[in-house]
């Protein structure tokens, strides 16, 4: 057996196939590019906070966050930003939430009043904007990682996406291929690679919630309350930071007995992959903070939350709304 195995690995050495070596004139044409500009910037938050440290990319990342903070309900309202600023659209996988409620949510984000209050009209128009903008996967079955990978697939298959949330990681269940003995590290590794080359290949934002372990949760600030984790924190360790692109944390202090602390949202850039097309790390101790308005259906940032924000749906292409 290993005569064999030393043969046939002769053989490949020998085969004379140097394709796997990078393109030298696609690499410098990449380089002249980025030089004269034509290399696609990251597409804007609406947020000028947060754009210093993040802005929309169709790349790989991960979110971590305590459990119970508000991570769905941050993304979600990202997600509906890009798709109201730049027509994103979206594949949403979300094992702990309704798909109704999640729908709800986005609506709401849209108009940027409680559904419970918008007339019919309203309701029929948000409702259907959210059709067009985010196909949303069942969550009736457990599924796999690889399971929605070919979903997504195939959807891409019928229409174009810009995005693919999976919400959280940890819900998914654990397939082992037949005949290949891998530990469960290795598993969750070659999980992450896979969703890292499903982002570049497809050219779609691969967005994966996942929990913190629960010991980070006794980390305590000088408030007594939770501070938030690290990168290294997120369950399966760091094979999550290792392959994303871009690695966000997102922490509230749902302890704080002070209503305005409870309702702000930390947004943390633990890690930027490719700056050169926009973002940064945020400073440690320094988050972007983010906060609910009075209605819970929008959010804008700590500094600019006296002043008035329209709707998104102004701006959406919906109309006669009112």
């Amino acid at each position: 057996m290993q005569d064999e195995q030393a043969a046939r690995r002769e053989m490949q050495v020998s085969d004379g196939d140097m394709s796997f070596i990078s393109s030298d004139d696609s690499d410098f044409d990449w380089i002249e590019k980025f030089v004269k500009g034509d290399i696609p910037k990251g597409l804007t938050t609406g947020l000028p906070e947060l754009d210093l440290y993040f802005v929309f990319k169709k790349e790989f990342t991960i979110i971590n966050g305590h459990s119970n903070v508000g991570k769905t309900t941050m993304a979600l309202f990202l997600m509906a930003t890009s798709a109201v600023l730049h027509g994103w659209r979206w594949i949403i996988y979300s094992s702990e939430n309704r798909p109704a409620s999640i729908k709800m949510r986005l609506m709401e984000f849209l108009v940027d009043i409680p559904v419970s209050q918008m007339h019919y009209e309203e309701r029929t128009a948000a409702y259907k904007w959210v059709n067009k903008h985010f196909t949303i996967i069942n969550n009736t079955e457990l599924y796999s990682y690889s399971d929605l990978l070919i979903f997504a697939e195939k959807l891409l298959r019928q229409e174009h996406y810009d995005g693919f949330l999976i919400d959280p990681y940890n819900s998914l269940k654990i397939t082992m291929s037949k005949g290949k003995e891998l530990s469960t590290h290795e598993y969750h590794y070659e999980a992450a690679s896979e969703m890292l080359t499903f982002s570049m290949t497809k050219n779609i934002a691969v967005w994966v919630n996942a929990h913190a372990i629960t010991e980070a949760v006794r980390r305590k600030g000088p408030d007594g309350l939770p501070v938030a984790p690290f990168a290294e924190d997120t369950e399966g360790g760091g094979k999550f930071v290792n392959r994303s692109d871009i690695f966000l944390t997102f922490h509230r202090k749902v302890q704080s007995p002070d209503r305005d602390i409870r309702a702000r949202m930390e947004i943390h850039v633990r890690k930027m992959r490719n700056q050169e097309t926009g973002g940064t790390n945020s400073p440690f101790d320094e988050p972007v903070l983010l906060e609910m308005n009075d209605t819970r259906t929008g959010f804008v940032t700590v500094l600019h939350r006296r002043k008035s924000f329209k709707p998104m749906y102004l701006n959406s292409g919906i109309i006669d709304v009112h």
